[in-house]
């Protein structure tokens, strides 16, 4: 299968550990590194046009990964589904803008917390586009986590105004990106799809730079530079993640990320969560959280059943 060379590279570099051990340790990495992301584009975004920030973090991105694949990158990028890589990349690179938007005009923790809706509907989009079933109780836990998630919009948009939408488009975004990532890893060399999602992205962002571009002052070029470093190296980690355990297992990893948002959203930025974020948040992860154990009580019995009937 696609997964095995990743596999068993992180084998030979990480040792000997269960792979859930180490699809944990990886998650909870990418939950720090995508933090320290999104925390070096709100510092920018409410700086430069967010449009320009999207440029530097993908441009960054790609260049990374370029270097690294140089080797085999023109085998690695011939695939089969191309017109499905592109779309699929674009629809990340669109939930970049609109969640680099909400972090210009909203608290870090109030955004990290609404794209945490994503999974919940990853869940309702792999059922209506990829047949998957979906049992009642999970379209519960998926509709209670968008109440969450509009709880900590607020209703009317009273405070931030309709700002508060941009981080909930983002998210649909990303859910259908997680939809189309999940179409592809059956058949798809998980390093093709890791450098079609930056290359994708770096060529829209160079469409759209001209026309917001503002030479940054020298202090700000190594946040900038940061908004790649760690996007490409949280993608990273979130891949392997995904390919060594089931998402039922690395999925819950991620809600750590609130804290360290909640965190550095204090000691950079002076937010301080209140309690429509809180209440909304804890919501999400709940219902986040009983999903994951809906989908894996699902596995199980499939499993059980095929080996009742083998």
């Amino acid at each position: 299968m696609a997964p095995a060379r990743p596999v068993a590279f992180a084998r030979r570099r990480w040792g000997d550990a269960p792979d859930t051990q180490k699809a944990v340790a990886f998650a909870l990495a990418a939950t720090f590194i995508l933090v320290c992301l999104d925390s070096c584009a709100k510092a920018m975004s409410e700086q430069y046009s967010p449009l320009l920030v999207v440029w530097w973090r993908y441009v960054v991105a790609a260049a990374i990964s370029a270097l690294l694949f140089a080797p085999s990158l023109r085998r690695r990028l011939r695939t089969p589904r191309l017109a499905v890589q592109i779309i699929r990349s674009g629809l990340l690179f669109g939930a970049a803008i609109f969640f680099f938007y909400g972090f210009s005009a909203m608290p870090l923790a109030d955004v990290e917390a609404i794209i945490q809706i994503a999974p919940l509907v990853i869940t309702g989009f792999a059922a209506l586009f990829l047949g998957e079933k979906v049992g009642v109780w999970r379209w519960v836990g998926v509709a209670v986590g968008l109440g969450g998630a509009l709880l900590i919009i607020k209703p009317g948009f009273s405070e931030v105004g309709w700002a508060a939408a941009y981080p909930f488009i983002g998210a649909l975004f990303f859910s259908a990106y997680g939809v189309a990532t999940r179409f592809l890893s059956a058949d798809e060399d998980p390093w093709t799809t890791f450098l079609y999602t930056g290359s994708v992205g770096a060529l829209g962002a160079s469409v759209i730079a001209p026309f917001v571009w503002e030479t940054p002052a020298w202090e700000d070029v190594p946040f900038l530079l940061g908004t790649g470093f760690f996007g490409a190296l949280g993608q990273g980690a979130l891949m392997f993640a995904f390919i060594l355990a089931p998402a039922s297992i690395v999925a819950p990893c991620l809600y750590v990320g609130l804290i360290w948002a909640a965190l550095f959203g204090y000691v950079f930025f002076g937010d301080v969560p209140d309690a429509f974020t809180l209440s909304g948040a804890l919501i999400i992860v709940g219902a986040g959280l009983f999903v994951r154990w809906r989908e894996a009580l699902a596995d199980r019995r499939a499993a059980a059943r095929d080996a009742f009937s083998a």
